[in-house]
């Protein structure tokens, strides 16, 4: 199934008095998750030196909704899609490139972006989408 497209809406004041709160454990969770991630005993150097890599990358979207939205506004944006940008960003630290083999690194870009929207609640810009895709593109070249 074709995936919905992401349409953000402003939380009524009443909404914003009350935090979403499954939302707001889950990005606890993740972040929780960011803040212990080592990569698995069974990976390459190589593999382990570029998942640190996208796991900083995810750390760096999450954080930087976070400062310029602030943790209450980024949980709204996550309301609808929680369950589902929890399990983005575990594919995202844990999930090998080789899953990826027929798609090479643009399944975790793809992935990257898709996280990127849900906090920030918007598409991303071509400058930030381009960021991203830059990242993926030297991982590329390496493997």
């Amino acid at each position: 199934p074709e995936p919905q497209p992401f349409t953000p809406r402003e939380p009524t004041q009443e909404e914003r008095e009350t935090l979403p709160s499954e939302s707001l454990s889950i990005l606890d969770r993740v972040y929780a998750e960011i803040e212990r991630w080592q990569p698995e005993p069974r990976w390459s150097s190589e593999l382990s030196a570029i998942k640190r890599e996208d796991v900083d990358s995810l750390g760096s979207i999450i954080d930087g909704a976070i400062r310029s939205l602030g943790k209450t506004q980024v949980a709204w944006n996550l309301a609808n899609y929680a369950e589902e940008f929890e399990t983005l960003c575990i594919e995202v630290m844990y999930v090998s490139g080789s899953k990826f083999k027929e798609t090479g690194r643009e399944g975790i870009m793809v992935k990257l972006n898709k996280i990127a929207r849900m906090v920030w609640g918007r598409p991303l810009t071509v400058s930030e989408s381009k960021s991203i895709f830059e990242q993926s593109e030297r991982f590329n070249e390496s493997e």
